[in-house]
């Protein structure tokens, strides 16, 4: 995705249901602002307040921190374009 774009995606249909907003802001060197939310459906209407978002909101330093990680090992001399595996 290039600077000053962004996207949307929606997770599959179930219990819970993720919307992901992704914005690249081109400030110095570049901004990544990605938010997260929760929809619930039948049990998952009672689940996504009480411990879906709490979960992801525990997870998500970590994700951001693996992230930042793999976005600055792609971009080193050598590496352009090539994303390190996860893990």
């Amino acid at each position: 995705m290039a600077e000053g774009r962004g996207g949307r995606a929606h997770g599959r249909p179930g219990r819970r249901h993720p919307a992901v907003d992704v914005l690249i802001e081109p400030v110095t060197g570049s901004r990544l602002t990605i938010s997260v939310d929760f929809t619930g459906h039948g049990i998952g209407t009672i689940l996504v307040p009480l411990m879906v978002r709490r979960e992801a909101r525990e997870e998500m330093p970590a994700n951001m921190a693996a992230l930042k990680h793999r976005m600055e090992a792609a971009s080193l001399p050598g590496r352009a374009g090539e994303c390190p595996r996860a893990g």
